[in-house]
């Protein structure tokens, strides 16, 4: 993701071209010269600007004072200022060149996360207390104003610190006290961050790409990432065309971010020691494709914030297909259409709204859903024009800003290119205009001998590419039927006696789900205002399960609790309701007995499951399941024992699409159990047909 759209980007070139480039450059250019002093937070710097218009506005951290602002004979050049809360604007006017002198003390604090905000931001810093470090986004070492410029960095720090920020590094000197490196950018940038700390690199070249990891002590992982990033060029430049920059680095961050900006990434230390979750396909891969979606192609303001949708598709998603992991697709997409089915109505906007994810329910609508938008269109294309038709996008738009009416120009010039009958004005409007999704609806008119006749209905007019599943008694195929109206009839041939038809069963139609397709989720249920039943009071996890409870209102849930003893029947018999603590401290458990899911038993502290059986204590279990007292509802029992803190209970919150799982407490990885719990499903439903 990004802070303040946080994606930039870079390219390979000689030095004598970059200047070349810089003196012949119609961008904006910023030549920063810079000193950095953690020891009192303080920075002293200049910025010569060179403007390719007569005025400008620039936005300066309220905290950096402005010595002097001259023009390229010394001369001083007035200014007007008008301060907001954090910043101030900067108005030049009658000067295309000048220098602007300013320092001051920098240290802001990161704000707070919770449960729905998982990054946290901060105005910057600098430091060199332990635990802290040198974050300097835009605005807060230099005055930038959002325009596309090139960046010349000249920064100067102490010698045991690294610094890191987009673009090429031109220079490099070191004594004993300072070092200073001059960095060039490699492509116009719409801003840049300048981050900085104690760290131990490693790197490796592969292809003409430098590979480096920032990491503040030894990691025995930084090898692996190194690898996998030498595979994610190879992949990627295959799908996309040229990388856009001459290095790519990770750098580990003092506070929670997952931020990307050209050619690196920063990355909170936690996710980062967990190599598990780091390798997966949408961590680090994501933020090695913002380099072409968004760090180099960039989002244009008033057109949707289209590049976190496109990056999600192509790492969170299709690297599976790339690797040939077909499980790992449909966990995907049906996560991500569960996710989108759970989104409450409020948080229901059109993919082309999305700007930057707020909080977890953005997040939903510009990568979950933005992502499923993509893979509709992958569907109708078909690998080779829908990839050919980003390659033309990164290559016709590189070091431009582009919107989603620029993508829809590119497909539909695809489309035309190779005869392809598709209304791209009305799907990409479909799609990114309206929040709303089809409801499919199978029916069988006839099957008589090897002859079948059905129609697909929707309760729109979407343009949809929809599989079918044809069962007989000798063979099983998949038809991908390209269906555009409300009733959509269609006949085959059948080789065998039919046994049954089905709809999408692999979840590859961005639609809206039956009940009996969506499992149980802990998100489907925080979502519908449960009431949570806690122990009471004389019970030792009380006190934990009631800050949990304050904690899940205070990151945007409703949450009412009761105690065991509190909860009558007419509180929580037509509601959803959330246990938690132990079977031992919390007597509402028994309301389960003898109503969990086949497969599966609670009982006295330990869980069976799939011939296993794991105890409560040391874990942590999740199971979100049936409501004991109505089928309708959804039920979670989140269950621990003997803790004093709420810290491990958040972990729960990166599984708010798992049915049920069991975690350990102290060691990370692969969840001990997992799997996922349905409602009851009708035999014959409005997507499956079984033939008597």
């Amino acid at each position: 993701m990004k802070l303040h759209l946080l994606l930039l980007t870079v390219l390979i070139l000689p030095f004598a071209y970059l200047t070349s480039c810089a003196e012949a450059s119609q961008n904006l250019q910023h030549d920063i010269k810079i000193e950095l002093i953690p020891s009192t937070s303080k920075l002293i710097a200049t910025d010569k600007i060179t403007l390719n218009s007569k005025s400008v506005t620039l936005t300066l951290l309220n905290d950096l004072q402005i010595e002097k602002i001259v023009d390229d004979s010394g001369k001083s050049i007035e200014y007007k200022t008008e301060k907001s809360e954090n910043y101030r604007d900067i108005t030049i006017s009658g000067a295309n060149e000048f220098t602007i002198y300013y320092s001051g003390t920098v240290y802001h604090q990161p704000g707070e996360t919770s449960l729905k905000v998982t990054h946290a931001h901060s105005l910057g810093m600098i430091s060199e207390k332990e635990g802290e470090g040198i974050y300097l986004p835009a605005g807060s070492f230099y005055p930038y104003n959002g325009e596309l410029a090139d960046y010349k960095v000249d920064v100067t720090f102490p010698a045991n610190l690294e610094i890191i920020t987009s673009g090429k590094v031109l220079a490099e000197k070191v004594n004993a006290e300072k070092k200073t490196k001059v960095f060039q950018s490699e492509l116009a940038m719409d801003n840049i961050t300048l981050v900085g700390g104690k760290y131990i690199k490693a790197e490796t070249e592969h292809k003409g790409v430098m590979f480096r990891v920032y990491t503040f002590a030894e990691s025995r992982s930084s090898q692996s990432y190194l690898k996998s990033m030498t595979e994610y060029y190879d992949i990627y430049t295959e799908l996309f065309g040229d990388y856009p920059y001459s290095s790519f680095d990770v750098v580990e961050n003092f506070f929670a971010t997952g931020f990307g900006m050209p050619n690196y990434t920063l990355i909170t230390g936690m996710l980062m020691k967990m190599p598990w979750v780091f390798l997966a396909p949408g961590s680090l891969a994501h933020e090695f494709v913002h380099n072409w979606w968004g760090n180099s192609v960039y989002v244009a303001e008033g057109d949707g914030n289209w590049c976190e949708a496109l990056t999600t598709f192509s790492s969170n998603y299709y690297y599976n297909v790339v690797t040939g992991n077909a499980a790992k697709e449909l966990e995907w997409r049906k996560k991500a259409l569960i996710d989108i089915e759970a989104l409450p109505e409020e948080m229901n906007y059109p993919v082309k709204d999305f700007v930057t994810q707020r909080h977890t329910d953005d997040a939903v609508v510009g990568y979950s859903k933005g992502a499923f938008v993509f893979y509709e269109l992958y569907k109708l294309y078909g690998k080779d024009n829908f990839f050919a038709a980003l390659k033309q996008f990164a290559k016709e738009y590189k070091g431009k800003r582009a919107g989603w009416k620029d993508i829809k120009s590119i497909f539909a010039a695809t489309a035309k290119a190779n005869n392809l009958d598709l209304d791209v004005n009305k799907i990409f409007a479909q799609w990114l205009e309206k929040t709303e999704r089809p409801t499919l609806k199978l029916e069988v008119l006839s099957h008589n001998g090897n002859k079948l006749d059905i129609s697909i209905k929707q309760d729109l007019d979407f343009i949809l590419s929809v599989p079918l599943v044809i069962t007989t008694d000798k063979v099983e195929t998949q038809q991908e039927l390209v269906i555009s109206s409300k009733d959509n009839k269609f006949s085959f041939e059948l080789d065998g006696k039919l046994q049954k038809v089905s709809l999408d069963p692999n979840y590859q139609v961005l639609r809206h789900l039956n009940n009996f397709e969506i499992p149980y989720t802990l998100q489907s249920t925080l979502n519908n205002n449960p009431l949570v039943i806690i122990p009471d009071e004389s019970k030792p996890t009380h006190k934990v399960s009631k800050e949990f409870t304050e904690l899940l209102n205070q990151s945007g849930y409703k949450c009412e609790s009761l105690t065991a003893s509190q909860a009558a029947k007419s509180d929580w018999k037509n509601r959803p309701i959330v246990i938690l603590s132990s079977q031992a401290d919390n007597s509402f458990y028994s309301e389960f007995s003898g109503k969990y899911p086949s497969g599966l038993n609670f009982e006295n502290d330990m869980l069976k499951a799939a011939d296993k059986e794991l105890p409560l204590t040391g874990n942590l279990m999740l199971m979100n399941l049936t409501h004991p007292a109505n089928k309708s509802l959804p039920a979670t029992i989140i269950a621990f024992d003997n803790l004093e803190s709420t810290d491990q209970l958040k972990r729960l919150f990166h599984y708010m699409s798992y049915s049920m799982l069991m975690i350990s407490q102290t060691k990370r990885g692969t969840p001990l159990h997992s799997q996922e719990i349905f409602p009851e499903a009708p035999v014959n439903n409005d997507i499956r047909f079984d033939a008597k």
